[in-house]
């Protein structure tokens, strides 16, 4: 059974550590985090709270920080604009072959095709691709793959990754993980 621990940020199955998917790009030395500080950090965690909230109907938008309030805007017009339905939100999943997990941001439909779409308050990088591709992997999924960038002037804008590189963009993700795990086991 997989397990999370929220002040961690760690996953386990059976009782045993496994490697999310973020921390094996991470670990495999394809993350710059010069540009990453707290405050981003916790204002992108704050937005998807507010987002998961939006959509199980749950968010009282009067107690939301005015800081936050444009990049929900921005996520009210991405739903408008593509008539996205959900399946699964902040979805945590686990892949049994390969032993990683994570959680998926989002899991649906759009325009009728099944696509997993993963939120960003900043602009989404290349190993975005890596990350997808393993969500959708453990899933047993070939899908379309979206990074919605929430942006603080409410705007949004997407980055579609192509179906056909899925395979290909999971074996990278797959050397990342190899490369995480050797690391961890050789400390």
């Amino acid at each position: 059974m997989l397990t999370f621990n929220e002040p961690t940020h760690t996953y386990q199955w059976d009782g045993k550590h496994v490697p999310s998917v973020t921390q094996a790009i991470f670990n495999a030395g394809l993350v710059d985090d010069r540009w990453f500080d707290d405050y981003s950090r916790d204002r992108g965690t704050a937005v998807h709270r507010a987002t998961e909230l939006f959509d199980l109907g749950t968010l009282d938008e009067s107690t939301l920080d005015p800081v936050l309030v444009p990049y929900l805007s921005a996520y009210k017009l991405f739903l408008l604009e593509t008539g996205a339905e959900w399946d699964a939100i902040e979805e945590r999943v686990f892949n049994k072959v390969y032993r990683y997990s994570g959680t998926l941001d989002r899991r649906g439909t759009i325009n009728g095709r099944n696509v997993i779409v993963d939120l960003k308050t900043g602009q989404p990088n290349k190993t975005t691709a890596l990350q997808i591709a393993a969500y959708a992997a453990a899933l047993g999924l070939v899908c379309d793959r979206l990074a919605v960038h929430l942006k603080g002037d409410g705007k949004y804008s997407i980055t579609s990754y192509n179906m056909a590189d899925q395979a290909r963009d999971f074996a990278v993700f797959h050397a990342c993980l190899t490369v995480a795990n050797w690391k961890e086991n050789n400390k």
